[in-house]
C-alpha cells in the first residue's frame, strides 16, 4: 500500500514531477516554457502558494514551494493537469504525460535544508551536464534576483487548448523568500542566494572537467525529441524520502512524528472501510479529507524555523 502523504500548513516542501519513462515531454521550445510559467503562476494565484525557486528540465520539474494553508496536492494537481492537458492537445498525444510514480513532495525542515534544495533547484541544469551555467538555461527557471522585482508575467498560451477559455488573459508569478529565512530581507536574500550558486555551479564544472565530461548545451538540448528519453541508466527502488533535515536529532524527532501519523491514518483508514462513521483522520492528512464521513483536526501550522 502507498504510504499517505503528510502535508502541513505553513510547511516549506521540494515538489518533483517527472514525465512517463523520462521521455523529453517538457523539451524547452514551442509553448513549454511558458506554459510552465503560465501554470504555476496561474496555480499558486489559485491556492495561495509561495514560490521561492522553480526549473524545469526537459523531463522533469523542481520547485521549492511554502504551503500556508495544506493544499500542496491540490496545487500540484492543477498545475501538472494544465501542463499535461495543454501538451498532449499540442502534440496530438493520448497516452500518460507524468510518469506514473506520481509526485514527489519533500519538507524541508529547517534553514539549511531550504538552503539546500534552493541552490539544487537552481542549480540542477548543471549538475544535469545540460549547459555551464544555469542562466544558459533555454527553459524555464526561476532566478535568484526574481524575488526583488514585481514578479513574471505570463500571457495565456495560445494553443488549441486554450482558445474556448475562462482563463485570465496573464497571470503574474511572485517570488518570496521562504519563511524559514525570513530574516533575510529581499535584497539580502537574492545576493546571499546568487552567492550560493555560483559557488555550487563552480564545484560541479570542476568535477566535470575532472571527469572528462562536456556539457551538452542549450542548442543540442533544443533539438532534442520529445519522444526520446535519456540513455544513462534510472536508478530504481531507492529511498522516497518525505522529509529533509541536516539535523539528526531533530531529523529522528520528525521521523518518529511521521511513524505516529502514519500508524493513525491506518487506523482511522481501518474504520471508515468497516463504516465506523464519522471517522477523525490524523492532522496533516490529505486525500482521505475530501471523502464521505472523514472528519480531519487541523493541527497548528508547521514550525518555521529561524536561521
Amino acid at each position: 500500500m502507498t504510504m499517505p502523504r503528510r502535508t502541513l500548513p505553513g510547511a516549506t516542501y521540494l515538489l518533483t514531477r517527472r514525465c512517463e519513462r523520462r521521455r523529453f515531454g517538457l523539451v524547452p521550445r514551442g509553448i513549454t516554457p511558458g506554459l510552465v510559467g503560465y501554470a504555476i503562476a496561474l496555480a499558486a494565484a489559485r491556492h495561495g502558494i509561495e514560490v521561492h525557486a522553480v526549473v524545469a528540465l526537459s523531463n522533469h520539474i523542481h520547485g521549492v514551494f511554502t504551503d500556508p494553508r495544506g493544499v500542496i496536492s491540490d496545487f500540484a494537481r492543477d498545475v501538472h493537469s494544465l501542463i499535461a492537458r495543454a501538451l498532449n492537445a499540442e502534440y496530438g498525444v493520448w497516452e500518460n504525460f507524468w510518469s506514473t510514480d506520481g509526485l514527489s513532495l519533500v519538507r524541508l525542515v529547517g534553514p539549511a535544508d531550504v538552503w539546500s534544495k534552493l541552490v539544487y533547484c537552481q542549480t540542477n541544469a548543471v549538475a544535469a551536464g545540460l549547459v555551464e551555467r544555469s542562466p544558459a538555461w533555454p527553459g524555464f527557471r526561476t532566478a535568484p534576483a526574481d524575488v526583488r522585482g514585481p514578479g513574471l508575467v505570463f500571457p495565456r498560451p495560445r494553443t488549441a487548448l486554450f482558445r474556448k477559455t475562462s482563463l485570465p488573459d496573464e497571470v503574474t508569478l511572485r517570488l518570496t523568500v521562504p519563511p524559514a529565512l525570513a530574516q533575510l530581507a529581499p535584497d539580502a536574500f537574492a545576493e546571499a542566494f546568487a552567492k550560493r550558486v555560483r559557488s555550487r555551479e563552480s564545484e560541479l564544472r570542476a568535477q566535470a572537467a575532472r571527469d572528462g565530461r562536456p556539457f551538452l548545451g542549450a542548442r543540442a538540448v533544443l533539438k532534442q525529441r520529445r519522444d526520446t528519453r535519456p540513455t544513462t541508466r534510472e536508478p530504481r527502488r531507492g529511498r522516497d524520502p518525505s522529509i529533509a533535515c541536516r539535523d539528526k536529532p531533530r531529523r529522528i524527532a520528525e521521523l518518529t512524528e511521521l511513524k505516529r501519523f502514519r500508524e493513525a491514518y491506518f487506523t482511522a483508514l481501518q474504520a471508515w472501510r468497516a463504516g465506523h462513521l464519522p471517522v477523525c483522520f490524523p492532522p496533516g492528512t490529505t486525500k482521505m479529507r475530501a471523502s464521505p464521513g472523514v472528519t480531519s483536526d487541523s493541527g497548528p501550522p508547521a514550525e518555521r524555523q529561524a536561521a
